[in-house]
């Protein structure tokens, strides 16, 4: 049977994994809803008007007994205004009998038998009866003791994680979107995997965690700073997935790939593409330098050379994603309390979720300030808006990465507006970087790669006589 604390989900998570366990042990549909005043009902299964059974989640995960004991007390008023059919209580903490006595004894009659208290004990049970929902709670088995010193040893999260608490945080955190599915797909498929995306859009979390469900595979993940490391590693027919992260460089292309390193790339490339059941590869850059390197690198624009990329986009991420991506990082930053629901009442999380410039880095970003300066909740919240209101920090180090060509059509698209033709875009090109009417086309068409899926995007725009293509922003915050 598994034996997991449920320390690295947060509070909504364990709700959701609660109801998975539910529907499974009872075969039935059960309600969830979104977060806020919940008055007493977290899930509920009302197959008829008037008939219903409420279940309360109390993740109580770092508390004790007396707390949660507490905690139902007061949950007694709102149960005999409701007068639920049924009542069922789940938590993290483990039970004692006495203690599910103790809970039942007050919350009878709505609570039929201990039967209706289930504690961690319990839902590891319902887990082992149920692999097909462990399975999907990864941030649960990921966080196992022997995945984390596998993790830790190939140094997958080296850049941020200095040890094993750090990586728990990060993966506790972490929030599916449709991305890591696409790219586990393209991964499997074809050996390797090149994650691009906008800074801040979560390429580099996307694939540490793939990388990390490899380890979970027992593949043993290799983490490299240039691929001619990866010729000495290599190993016969040992399952190794190899890491390469901003393998064009974090912030600019000049001068990354070293000698004969695009060589090694396709090589390696290659290699793990005949042997996908052995050997695969993950390898992240920002979209506008993977544009730039096309053009500079010719053996990464060669035909016979298919880069399979998943690219992570905002669309990915729906309202609901982005709600528990927000309250994934107030949860496990331990912000207070007090400042979660004031975001919450105020509807500031509602707002920040809705928001334009809505970022997971943003995310981030926010819940490190406060512990750097701690503010009142309405000063937080305050300026957790004005950060999204001006979003430069984001796009300011991916707007230095462009070429002088890239920065001045940029700006020769910032000044023209919304939907550009593609021809008035050259045409304002030509004139604002003074360019020669025999150079014109290469500048033009190099500065537009490196732009578009970035900064901006196309459209095709039918009508009767042509299809025109138009420009616009790729996201809302480039232009601000």
């Amino acid at each position: 049977m598994p034996s997991y604390s449920f320390d690295t989900l947060s509070s909504l998570d364990f709700e959701y994994l609660c109801r998975d366990l539910l529907q499974k042990k009872f075969n039935c549909h059960i309600e969830s809803f979104k977060t806020g005043r919940d008055g007493g009902v977290d899930l509920r299964f009302a197959p008829v008007k008037g008939q219903a059974w409420i279940v309360q989640c109390k993740h109580y995960v770092e508390s004790s007994f007396s707390a949660l004991k507490r905690a139902v007390r007061k949950e007694i008023p709102k149960l005999k205004k409701r007068k639920p059919d049924r009542y069922i209580l789940c938590t993290a903490l483990k039970l004692l009998p006495q203690h599910k006595d103790q809970l039942l004894d007050l919350l009878k009659p709505y609570c039929k038998s201990t039967d209706d208290i289930f504690g961690n004990e319990c839902l590891n049970n319902l887990l082992g009866q149920h692999p097909e929902i462990e399975r999907q709670q990864f941030k649960l088995w990921l966080c196992s003791e022997n995945i984390l010193q596998a993790i830790l040893k190939s140094e997958v999260f080296k850049r941020t994680a200095m040890d094993i608490e750090e990586i728990k945080l990060r993966i506790s955190m972490f929030v599916t979107t449709p991305a890591i599915f696409r790219a586990e797909q393209i991964l499997e498929k074809n050996g390797y995997c090149l994650i691009v995306g906008v800074p801040g859009i979560g390429k580099t979390t996307t694939a540490e965690l793939l990388l990390a469900m490899q380890v979970k595979r027992n593949w043993t993940a290799l983490s490299i700073t240039s691929a001619s490391q990866a010729v000495g590693i290599i190993s016969g027919k040992e399952r190794q997935v190899i890491y390469y992260d901003d393998f064009l460089g974090q912030t600019k292309l000049e001068n990354k790939l070293e000698k004969n390193e695009e060589d090694e790339i396709k090589r390696l490339i290659h290699h793990c593409q005949r042997n996908p059941k052995t050997k695969r590869f993950i390898l992240t850059t920002r979209e506008l330098i993977l544009e730039q390197a096309k053009v500079v690198y010719g053996k990464l624009k060669d035909s016979r050379l298919d880069l399979s990329t998943c690219t992570i986009r905002l669309a990915d991420y729906t309202k609901k994603i982005r709600a528990q991506i927000l309250l994934n990082h107030l949860y496990f930053f331990k912000i207070p309390r007090k400042v979660r629901v004031y975001l919450v009442d105020k509807e500031y999380a509602r707002k920040i979720v809705g928001h334009p410039h809505y970022s997971p880095r943003i995310i981030e970003g926010m819940c490190e300030r406060f512990h750097a300066k701690p503010l009142t909740p309405a000063r937080f919240a305050k300026a957790f808006m004005a950060f999204l209101d001006n979003p430069s920090e984001i796009w300011e180090t991916a707007y230095s990465q462009l070429s002088d060509d890239g920065r001045m059509l940029l700006v020769c698209f910032a000044s023209i507006g919304q939907n550009v033709a593609e021809q008035h875009l050259r045409g304002s090109f030509k004139s604002f970087a003074n360019v020669a009417s025999n150079e014109l086309e290469l500048r033009f068409r190099n500065a537009l790669k490196s732009l578009e899926g970035n900064f901006i995007e196309s459209q095709t725009h039918r009508s009767l006589l042509q299809d025109i293509v138009l420009f616009q922003f790729h996201n809302p915050s480039v232009k601000d």
